[in-house]
């Protein structure tokens, strides 16, 4: 049985305080070094946060943004606090900037505050003054930058995990993915967040909060005809099947929705065993706003996909497809490690027969190297996958 409660969050004070040990900052002196210190002002207060901006930033080129909300236990208000956490400072790393150059938000919440206000399923949302500051600084960095509005992620830990259940829940047209790490839930309508890529990571023995909440999420999206896929799940559940670390390239390159890890530990601070989740970057950084994973979706007899020749190709290869009636087409092309190179195609089309030259050069006009390459066939509820294989 689900069980759908509302609770104001003094309910879940509990988990505050065990997050909310004072801690002594210990952060790495280049990672702060490589994050510019900045405040937002917002309705007669300021928000403390750092920023990622990308190494030999090109206001010409747009580029995604990851937002990290941090634990209870990283409040405060010196801007520096929230950075002595693994999870928070992994987008910034290297080994992530080289898969896809990004900016990286990371806001600070004052103490006594907390990013949601709310959890559980409700019907009418009271006001998150903290996540309306989050989104008004989100729409500042898009003034200012050069950011790609259709590829803004949220990620969080703890009640900052519940927070990217309220950020979806309150904005659900705003971003291309999510990833709520060990954090409560809060819907509306589950319906809504059903449409956007999330990543859930819990422990199984989070003495802080019960696994069973992430479950339950799982459980309503999948009744909403989003299977998930298990990463890990430590012997949780009997049919649990988890992904094999070959097989995960593929999941992200044919747009794998919905994705869940079950960790085998019995403490709320599972960021060390995140951050070594195979992935985790490379699924994040693929997504885009509106983009309907092939898994999740009810298939309609609007489009066939026919074939592409020649295949294997050497410099361009003629994408043929067919139409049952007028609609929009998207057609973009993915590499192996699932980002996205080219949106080759994006008009309505009337129904029959189609095609579409590509001559295996990325978005800004560079030659691709020789591999294996997806063409992913999108209309407006429909959805297929298609392997290239160019050889130079």
């Amino acid at each position: 049985m689900i069980v759908r409660n509302i609770r104001i969050f003094s309910i879940v004070s509990g988990m505050l305080l065990l997050c909310s040990i004072a801690v002594l900052a210990q952060v790495d002196p280049e990672i702060d070094a490589r994050l510019e210190r900045r405040w937002h002002p917002f309705q007669e207060s300021t928000l403390p946060y750092r920023l990622f901006i990308p190494d030999d930033y090109s206001p010409t080129q747009p580029y995604p943004l990851i937002l990290f909300l941090h634990g209870a236990m990283w409040r405060g208000s010196d801007n520096v606090t929230h950075l002595d956490n693994e999870l928070a400072v992994f987008w910034v790393q290297e080994a992530v900037q080289s898969i896809q150059p990004c900016f990286v938000v990371l806001p600070q919440c004052p103490t006594n505050q907390t990013w949601e206000v709310v959890s559980g399923q409700i019907n009418d949302f009271p006001s998150a003054p903290m996540l309306e500051w989050v989104v008004d600084l989100l729409d500042s960095l898009e003034r200012e930058f050069a950011i790609d509005a259709d590829r803004i992620s949220c990620a969080g830990k703890s009640i900052g995990g519940l927070g990217v259940y309220g950020l979806l829940s309150r904005y659900p047209d705003r971003f291309a993915a999510a990833m709520p790490v060990a954090g409560m839930t809060v819907y509306q309508d589950i319906s809504r967040i059903s449409q956007i890529p999330i990543w859930i990571l819990h422990a199984k023995d989070d003495p802080s909060v019960s696994i069973d909440v992430s479950l339950n999420m799982v459980q309503l999206l999948e009744q909403e005809g989003s299977p998930f896929i298990y990463t890990h799940c430590d012997n949780l559940l009997e049919a649990c099947d988890p992904i094999s670390i070959d097989s995960m390239d593929q999941e992200i390159a044919t747009g794998q929705f919905h994705i869940i890890s079950i960790f085998d530990t019995a403490t709320h601070q599972i960021e060390p065993k995140v951050v070594k989740t195979y992935g985790l970057a490379e699924w994040l950084l693929s997504q885009e706003r509106n983009q309907m994973g092939v898994s999740s979706l009810t298939f309609r007899k609007d489009f066939q996909i026919c074939t592409n020749y020649p295949n294997p190709f050497n410099f361009s290869t003629i994408v043929q497809y067919k139409i049952e009636e007028y609609t929009q087409v998207d057609i973009l092309i993915f590499n192996a490690a699932g980002r996205r190179v080219r949106h080759l195609l994006s008009t309505h089309q009337s129904m029959g027969e189609q095609s579409v030259l590509w001559d295996s050069r990325d978005d800004f006009g560079n030659p691709l190297s020789t591999g294996i390459y997806f063409c992913q066939i999108r209309t407006g509820i429909s959805n297929t996958i298609h392997k290239l294989l160019l050889i130079r």
